[in-house]
């Protein structure tokens, strides 16, 4: 059996489930590692227990789970999305509850929390949505992400979307082809087997009328990737795993030629090795999803799993001008099968000529423990931090965090709690120094089509105190109708502050429904800010969404969404969108869509889209097409991408 077999069973699986990546079951594994491995599954993305449906469905680049940031998405997290177009660059900014997330087009650097951190990969811009790395982008927002057999459950920090979900709204994913035979996994046990990808992508971007008005940059370039990867048995019984990625490009906005990721893992019974890009996941305040270059080893006997990383980061922090130096050990104990203790050290050291900005040593020594007994569970780390600047200060610093959860067939309850010092500095992982928080959220269920929920959080920070009270209501009001479902949620927000207070009120309201072959979705969405010095802000939207069929092969999405502030210079903004999808045939599909956006100003825009795609599921080929024209007031914008990949 020829490894083609192997090929030839993945890639039906992922022209099924489009932009869904084959990911790992184990959750220690990292994206990367998970969308290289064969024997995973196609999972679906459910955020509280919702499938997330959208247009844009998570999408691989280079290997990477990669998420877009839709309106849906932020519809789950109960999130507010901003973007905008500067220097020929998309930023948009995620604001949260919990955190405000700001990236930049083709940029690995973002902000998170305040602080300037490293995705990695760069954020993207794909089908007109920024799209970032998918794990950091959760756990950033304190998301839990669980990867389980066929799915990945996120599950969100807020009360606004942590309801249980009715019973029935979790549609079953298609079954799936069986990916690796009895007979291919025989064959993997004494080969090695390879896969390469290579992606040709050409766009073009040209700007008519007045160019100085227009934040897009005239540009004409390509790139290339291409990626390999290896998995097997070599002679010495090493199981063997590893990838490489490069990327060239014309783009003088970016490196022309690079090595992406580059890794090599060997395992044996209980002993694990793993080379040059490493990604460990630890705990919350040691290694969380770092980016390491360098060695790392594992080991498991009876009572013990030893852990050591040594290696340095990738590329020179824009915040620490000095090449950065880290290694790690960690000792974990399974002390029954629903317990788990773990102790941990991390010691980072920067090297190099001072040049005028902290240079700093860091070492952190973190405990832990788990324990999960039937409906009840229990995770807790506390740490310890003591950070050497280059002026000679010593600066000792304490954090602690627990969350506990209490799962009951018609209950579920989860209280958490953490403190960071204001001086407490962890250069593996990321939080909120100086961050005080408790939470405690209910979700009840009343009968079998009704979820209440409710909750309370106090987080102080910075000086401010902040309280804030979730409540939703879940339900399907009509017996005979299962489709129609309602939800409605408020927040409220008070902070108080040296500023003074101010009180945020928030109420969501949506409708779902099935009408037909039409699904029908309806939001409205309520914002008030108020301060003590009588200040007042509104925000209203309307969102109205249909998608329907109206041929066999043809089908159309239809949106409307109306936005209204006070006291902006522009308060009132609307979007229009259309757009029709016809199917040519098996795995190709030609589409058109139709924009417009109006907000009384010279960014009023008629944008015309079309597109085509073409998956050839046979020979292991991708391709498409798309067109985007953007009319404005002082000028045009116009760009044409072409993209041709193919798997061996």
């Amino acid at each position: 059996m020829k490894l083609k077999l192997l090929i030839n069973r993945v890639v039906p699986c992922l022209a099924v489930i489009m932009a869904f990546a084959l990911v790992s079951v184990v959750a220690q594994e990292t994206v990367e590692q998970a969308a290289a491995s064969t024997n995973a599954s196609a999972p679906g993305l459910y955020v509280d227990g919702e499938l997330y449906r959208a247009d844009e469905q998570p999408i691989v680049r280079n290997g990477i789970l990669y998420i877009p940031l839709t309106y849906n998405l932020m519809d789950l997290l109960d999130a507010e999305l901003e973007t905008q177009v500067a220097g020929g660059k998309m930023r948009a900014t995620v604001i949260t509850a919990q955190a405000q997330l700001e990236y930049t087009e083709g940029e690995t650097l973002y902000i998170a929390r305040d602080q300037q951190r490293e995705l990695v990969e760069p954020a993207i811009v794909f089908s007109g949505n920024m799209t970032v790395p998918f794990e950091s982008f959760f756990e950033d927002l304190d998301c839990t992400v669980v990867y389980g057999d066929n799915r990945i459950d996120v599950t969100t920090p807020t009360g606004l979307t942590q309801m249980e979900k009715l019973p029935g709204g979790k549609t079953k994913i298609e079954a799936q082809e069986e990916i690796i035979s009895e007979e291919v996994e025989e064959v993997l046990k004494t080969v090695i087997g390879y896969t390469y990808e290579n992606k040709l992508t050409y766009e073009n971007v040209k700007v008519s009328g007045d160019e100085s008005q227009s934040s897009m940059e005239p540009k004409s370039d390509f790139y290339n990737d291409f990626s390999i990867r290896f998995l097997g048995q070599i002679r010495n019984g090493y199981e063997l795993q590893s990838s490489l990625r490069t990327r060239s490009t014309t783009d003088d906005d970016q490196k022309h030629g690079e090595v992406k990721t580059f890794f090599i893992t060997m395992s044996k019974n209980k002993v694990k090795y793993s080379v040059y890009d490493l990604f460990p996941k630890i705990t919350r305040y040691t290694f969380k999803n770092y980016r390491l270059q360098g060695v790392q080893y594992e080991r498991t006997n009876n009572l013990f799993k030893y852990t050591i990383m040594m290696g340095k980061t990738p590329k020179k922090l824009r915040t620490s001008r000095y090449n950065r130096y880290v290694q790690g050990y960690r000792l974990e104990n399974d002390v029954a099968g629903d317990a788990m203790l773990g102790l941990g050290y991390v010691d980072v050291k920067d090297t190099g000529v001072l040049q005028g900005t902290n240079r700093l040593d860091n070492q952190v020594l973190s405990l832990n423990g788990k324990w999960k007994k039937t409906a009840l569970s229990l995770d807790a780390e506390t740490a310890l931090s003591k950070t050497k600047y280059n002026y000679g200060q010593n600066i000792n610093a304490k954090a602690k965090w627990a969350e506990f959860q209490c799962r009951v067939p018609d209950m579920k309850l989860k209280t958490s709690y953490e403190r960071t010092g204001s001086e407490f500095v962890s250069e593996t992982s990321f939080f909120t120094p100086g961050r005080r928080e408790f939470s405690a959220l209910l979700n009840r269920k009343i009968g079998r089509r009704v979820v209440v929920g409710g909750g309370y959080k106090s987080i102080v920070m910075r000086g401010e105190d902040r309280l804030v009270f979730p409540l939703q209501l879940n339900m399907i009001p009509l017996k005979q109708r299962s489709s129609f479902r309602l939800t409605a949620a408020r927040n409220y927000d008070k902070t108080r502050g040296t500023s003074g207070t101010r009180f945020t009120d928030r109420r969501k309201l949506n409708l779902k429904d099935r009408i037909g072959t039409a699904k029908v979705r309806v939001d409205f969405d309520r914002k008030a800010q108020k301060n003590t010095a009588g200040v007042q802000d509104y925000r209203t939207m309307q969102r109205y969404r249909v998608d329907t069929p109206l041929t066999k092969k043809l089908s159309v999405n239809l949106q409307f969404r109306k936005e209204r502030r006070t006291g902006a210079a522009n308060p009132l903004n609307r979007f229009y969108k259309s757009k029709f999808s016809y199917e040519i045939g098996d795995w190709t599909e030609a589409s058109v869509g139709l924009e417009r956006y109006y907000n009384g100003t010279s960014n009023n825009r008629t944008a015309l889209t079309t597109s085509y795609k073409q998956i050839d599921i046979y020979n292991d080929r991708e391709m498409s097409i798309e067109y985007k024209f953007f009319n404005y007031r002082d000028y045009n914008n116009n760009q044409i991408r072409l993209m041709y990949s193919f798997l061996k």
